[in-house]
């Protein structure tokens, strides 16, 4: 295995520990949080793997991850917006 390999191993474990986070706090607003970071460092994987063969089904569901991350920003921007208002 080459470098590349272990850059992706190590991304993944990094997505798991921001969903660990996400589930520890899952009554907490930083949940939303963890969550858009796991979703991010998975699309990274998923760039990275784009690059070294590149697929119209992963370009479509990278862009749907990138998507459902940025919903999961918004919410978590919102909420934070909403707690400041009490």
């Amino acid at each position: 295995m080459d470098y590349g390999g272990y850059v992706v191993i190590a991304i993944l474990v990094l997505a798991a520990v921001f969903f660990t986070l996400a589930i520890y706090n899952r009554g907490n607003i930083k949940t939303l949080k963890f969550t858009f970071c796991g979703l991010a460092t998975l699309f990274i994987v998923g760039l990275i793997s784009y690059y070294s063969s590149p697929s119209e089904d992963l370009k479509i569901s990278l862009f749907v991850m990138m998507g459902i991350a940025l919903v999961f920003l918004w919410f978590y921007r919102g909420s934070v917006k909403d707690e400041k208002k009490k």
